[in-house]
């Protein structure tokens, strides 16, 4: 095997170096110097330009080398960032008291739940349709009388014995009222319903629905339907109602949604 001669040797390392000083020289040129905090090698290249400072600095940069410039001065300004990790103490006492407010907003709503749900329970609705449905039956089978009595014959006239005079209905009334009469009496003591309605009042409403005939148009259906709307405002609303008001709007909820099967009104 021929030896190589030492002068070529000797050429052959003096052209890798040179390709190695190139190489390098170009790495410079298409990167940036490397960065303290990050150890992480710049975008932009180093360059004299940018690293001199000068009065004009402050101006508006109208070429690329100032813009960079500006760009290396104000990053060189910033402040330093300092990461610090949060003691193991801390983060578990953070997540206990996340933990125990999660567990106390779950009991009081379990709460409220259950005394929402006292007075208007499926036990209760279901005793109570039966009940009802078997008044409606035993109203229905009445002979009327043949005295007709006298009654209000407008709107004002029956709210001055509703509101007013506090009339209870008697059975001799309703056998007297027709179908008519009955919506439209429903359809004003929707209007006149409020948190503050007389007993009275909601005997009269309970009863027409005793009343009224399970066959209806549309028209007829919607006035229910605005009267179930109105006793789920009122059941909703944050006035502390009576007694003897939330149990009958339960009862007209009840009965306009499974009876008069508006069962959408329910879910609301």
């Amino acid at each position: 095997m021929e030896e190589i001669p030492e002068s070529l040797s000797e050429s052959l390392f003096i052209q890798k170096k040179r390709k190695l000083q190139v190489s390098n020289e170009q790495k410079n040129v298409t990167s940036g110097p490397i960065d303290i905090e990050t150890n992480q090698r710049g975008v932009f290249p180093q360059m004299l330009e940018l690293d001199d400072p000068s009065e004009e600095d402050d101006e508006l940069p109208f070429d690329g080398i100032s813009y960079l410039k500006q760009v290396r001065i104000e990053a060189k300004q910033r402040p330093g960032i300092m990461t610090v990790h949060l003691p193991l103490s801390v983060l578990t006492e953070s997540v206990q008291t996340i933990n125990k407010t999660i567990k106390e907003e779950i009991k009081l709503e379990k709460q409220l739940t259950t005394c929402e749900t006292k007075a208007y329970s499926f036990i209760w609705e279901e005793k109570f349709l039966e009940k009802f449905i078997v008044l409606r039956t035993s109203f229905s089978s009445l002979k009327t009388q043949s005295t007709l009595l006298s009654l209000p014959r407008n709107k004002p006239e029956w709210r001055q014995l509703i509101l007013q005079a506090l009339q209870a209905p008697t059975l001799s009334m309703l056998c007297c009222i027709d179908q008519y009469t009955a919506l439209n009496l429903l359809k004003w003591n929707t209007g006149w319903l409020s948190c503050n309605s007389p007993r009275q009042q909601m005997i009269w409403i309970f009863f027409l629905l005793v009343k009224i005939d399970m066959v209806m148009t549309s028209d007829e259906l919607s006035i229910l339907r605005e009267l179930c709307k109105k006793c789920l405002i009122l059941r909703k609303s944050k006035t502390k109602l009576p007694l003897y008001i939330q149990s009958n709007i339960d009862m007209v909820i009840s009965i306009v949604g499974n009876l008069f099967g508006q069962k959408d009104l329910l879910l609301k």
